[in-house]
């Protein structure tokens, strides 16, 4: 408690509080208990704790010096605390908008940082919920990396360049099961190019594959086309270093072209100095005129029409008895029937195999395709053209088939009761119908071909090289 008056004091003011209340004189000496007012106003100094509580005011102009204070201090007014030269504050006597040392906080205003910030944490120093996009964060300064390690905006065209010699402008790589290093796409209603590659000298775009049976490229157009290169040299080059594999390999699961070349002047060229500049495994379709500047192995047929009431079966000798108008471009159709020594010169054979008549396969034509001359020349060809196409077993009469008019043939129908026949005999048609004889002396026009083998075992077949002499 706070001791207000001097100790020769003391006595009056115990008096005052205990004893009535005395009036005084008018005017007190200066410094007496009169003159500080009556004693029932007076504060007593105590020297117990708490003491007896006193109903009193104290002013005081000079400095107050206490070991504690007790009370909830609401009655506290213009504390300033600019004037706390020292000591410490409890956190917990803080407001809210004050921030802490040990406890977690949100700070709804802008903060500024003078210094820069440390974080001590074994986890993530900080997280962030919103979206936004931070203003004026300089990229330069995350991880080392400057402003050339980041892409600063998509230009268009975008442009990559790597001048290391050896080394690569773009890689575009994937881990993942059927996955996409790099995809080119052009989603434009005109004519556009997913991925256009250029090169001064080299390749413009190489390729590599190290999955057996898996493609280097792999290409599909939808409605245009899979792939679309132009060169100066080649506008397509592949190579394989594998053997019964193929440096370009196209084919088409509708009824489409597998692989198709336009040119002025040799739309496909095949070379080769030991094997094959063409190979053809399956029917060979041209609808032009064909030159061979070779030798041509195989024997020679040609379309026929059984014009019989019997089915023509494989190596029955036939004659001719008329013919039909042009299926195949301008060459009428031979009809025949089977062959006897009636009418010798008539004679043709053997029967090689039936035929079926079928339209030209049909090649869809679009402004991005036509601009070659093999494209011409498939617009000029006939919508109702159509082409024999091979099959097997007999000839039903009214239908088409093949005839062989030239070469070495497997076989031909042959009957030895008209006399034996021996390698290179001349046959002819014999009185059976659709079976061939030996001849010695056979009438101009009236030979089938020569006899390959022996025979004289009545009916039977025999190989034959088809053709006069």
């Amino acid at each position: 408690m706070f001791q207000l008056v001097p100790a020769h004091f003391l006595a009056p003011l115990v008096a005052g509080l205990v004893g009535p209340y005395a009036p005084q004189a008018a005017n007190p000496p200066i410094g007496s208990a009169q003159q500080m007012g009556p004693a029932s106003h007076w504060v007593l100094a105590q020297p117990s704790t708490p003491g007896i509580a006193q109903p009193a005011n104290t002013n005081i102009t000079g400095t107050s010096i206490a070991g504690a204070f007790q009370g909830d201090g609401s009655a506290l007014t213009g504390l300033n605390a600019d004037k706390i030269a020292s000591g410490t504050i409890n956190d917990a006597r803080l407001p809210i908008n004050v921030a802490r040392l040990d406890a977690v906080q949100t700070f709804k205003y802008e903060n500024e940082f003078r210094e820069a910030p440390h974080f001590t944490s074994s986890g993530s120093p900080f997280t962030v919920d919103s979206s936004a996009k931070v203003p004026n964060l300089n990229a330069d300064h995350l991880d080392g990396l400057d402003s050339s390690a980041f892409l600063q905006s998509i230009p268009n065209p975008l442009v990559v360049i790597n001048a290391t010699s050896g080394g690569f402008a773009l890689v575009g790589q994937t881990d993942a099961p059927s996955g996409t290093g790099v995809r080119g796409v052009s989603t434009s209603t005109q004519p556009g190019i997913g991925v256009e590659a250029t090169s001064n000298n080299g390749p413009g775009l190489r390729a590599a594959s190290f999955g057996g049976f898996f493609a280097a490229i792999e290409a599909f157009g939808s409605l245009g086309n899979g792939v679309t290169a132009s060169g100066a040299r080649h506008g397509v080059e592949g190579s394989t270093s594998s053997n019964f594999s193929a440096g370009i390999h196209g084919y088409t699961t509708a009824s489409g072209t597998g692989v198709w070349g336009e040119s002025p002047s040799y739309a496909v060229l095949g070379v080769s100095s030991t094997g094959y500049g063409v190979a053809c495994y399956g029917d060979a379709l041209v609808t032009s005129d064909l030159y061979v500047y070779g030798s041509k192995f195989g024997y020679v047929v040609d379309l026929v029409k059984n014009g019989d009431v019997v089915a023509l079966e494989p190596g029955d000798v036939v004659e001719i008895v008329g013919y039909e108008p042009a299926l195949v471009g301008t060459l009428p159709v031979t009809v025949v029937r089977r062959a006897s020594d009636a009418r010798p010169t008539a004679v043709l054979g053997p029967i090689d195999c039936a035929v079926t008549i079928q339209a030209l396969p049909s090649i869809t034509k679009t402004p991005v395709q036509a601009h070659g001359v093999a494209q011409a020349k498939l617009a000029e060809q006939p919508t109702d053209a159509v082409c024999p196409k091979r099959a097997a077993g007999s000839i039903a009469p009214g239908a088409h088939g093949n005839v062989v008019t030239l070469g070495s043939f497997r076989a031909i129908r042959v009957d030895s009761t008209y006399g034996a026949i021996h390698a290179g005999d001349l046959l002819v048609a014999s009185p059976n119908p659709g079976y061939a004889m030996a001849s010695s002396d056979p009438r101009a026009g009236s030979i089938v071909g020569k006899a390959l083998a022996d025979w004289s075992g009545g009916l039977g077949e025999i190989p034959v090289m088809v053709g006069g002499r």
